[in-house]
């Protein structure tokens, strides 16, 4: 009865361990939790599944900030193919998360220098939130504006000047907006 709180406990244990940067702790606790999600995903995968995902990308990040990149990509791969799961069935519900996870992935690929790959999902990300900023543009705008000028600077590391102007001219427009 109590293993959700469990599993939740233990997460939120592992955010603070990774806030104050005790990473080997933090990623013991995310671990725990994880399996215990995931036990609990096998019984009533319905529920729990967004559960197993949002572990993943804790640890994903965890393994991201520590350079551990391999197991950040793995981390964020799983996370990624049951958010495009989610979506299917829910997509006003997972699609923002969708987005934010292949934020994280472009930024991996982009410093693991895998560029074509942080530009797609960049890309991808960005399509998502540019939707989504149509209905809610208070909450997804500044989002777009966090992608464009990530694009920008993408493109500017790669000598591709006209695409990162371009990136930066939109960011500015948005940033205007935001600021007033």
């Amino acid at each position: 009865a109590y293993e959700t709180d469990l599993a939740n406990i233990l997460g939120n244990i592992a955010k603070l361990y990774y806030v104050i940067q005790r990473y080997s702790e933090s990623e013991q606790m995310y671990k725990e939790s994880l399996g215990i999600h995931r036990r609990l995903e096998k019984r009533c995968p319905e529920i729990y599944e967004s559960e197993v995902v949002t572990t993943l990308c804790g640890l994903a990040l965890l393994y991201f900030d520590i350079q551990r990149y391999e197991e950040s990509e793995q981390m964020y791969k799983e996370s990624l193919e049951v958010y495009r799961c989610l979506v299917k069935d829910n997509s006003e519900a997972y699609e923002s998360k969708l987005a934010t996870t292949l934020c994280g992935i472009a930024l991996l690929n982009f410093n693991i220098q895998r560029f074509d790959e942080s530009e797609q999902m960049y890309k991808e990300s960005l399509g998502i939130y540019r939707r989504l900023a149509k209905k809610y543009p208070d909450v997804y705008e500044p989002e777009v504006f966090i992608i464009l000028c990530s694009l920008a600077n993408l493109y500017y590391d790669i000598q591709h000047y006209a695409e990162s102007e371009q990136m930066y001219m939109e960011s500015i427009e948005i940033c205007s907006r935001l600021v007033e």
